[in-house]
């Protein structure tokens, strides 16, 4: 069992800030270039991306890690393959995405991919506007046990850890 601290409703009520757009778009962009590492293997792919959305610094620890392996594990490309369903929930807390669904199938993989191509880094800051922290945290508390909203700020550290910074 987790303990309140660790628990993302928890987290979320006790004076969190929500973090910059930009801090969120960065991590989406992140996230989507581990998972689209994630999916194919493809290292060159993966290079390209974090050129092409100009996100060196976008990374955590543990991604700019698999993101320099060139043959990483098939534990670590499933690991964050899973990526996109972190990206799916940011591209909704940005307000790019209309609707979090029910966390009872595979998030639509094309869409991300798609928008993220269609908007690029500058686009997605310009689009970006941050959901209200009411709306956050009601989602977060809605869909707490089948998917955490702050999931995608979470590393290896657990809830401790702040969000990443550049």
């Amino acid at each position: 069992m987790k303990s309140a601290r660790q628990w993302p409703g928890a987290f979320l009520s006790r004076g969190f800030l929500s973090p910059p757009s930009k801090a969120v778009v960065q991590r989406t962009i992140a996230l989507a270039i581990v998972a689209v590492k994630g999916e194919t293997g493809d290292h060159e792919m993966g290079q390209a991306l974090i050129r092409q959305f100009d996100a060196t610094s976008f990374f955590t620890p543990k991604e700019r890690a698999f993101m320099d392996d060139p043959d990483p594990t098939d534990q670590d490309r499933t690991n964050f393959a899973w990526r996109y369903e972190g990206v799916h929930v940011t591209l909704w807390a940005l307000g790019i995405s209309a609707d979090l669904e029910r966390p009872d199938h595979i998030c639509d993989v094309p869409f991300i991919a798609n928008t993220l191509r269609e908007l690029g880094t500058d686009g997605l800051m310009r689009r970006a506007k941050l959901r209200p922290q009411k709306e956050l945290l009601d989602a977060g508390r809605y869909f707490y046990g089948h998917m955490t909203l702050p999931g995608a700020w979470q590393d290896e550290g657990g809830w401790s850890n702040p969000a990443p910074t550049q």
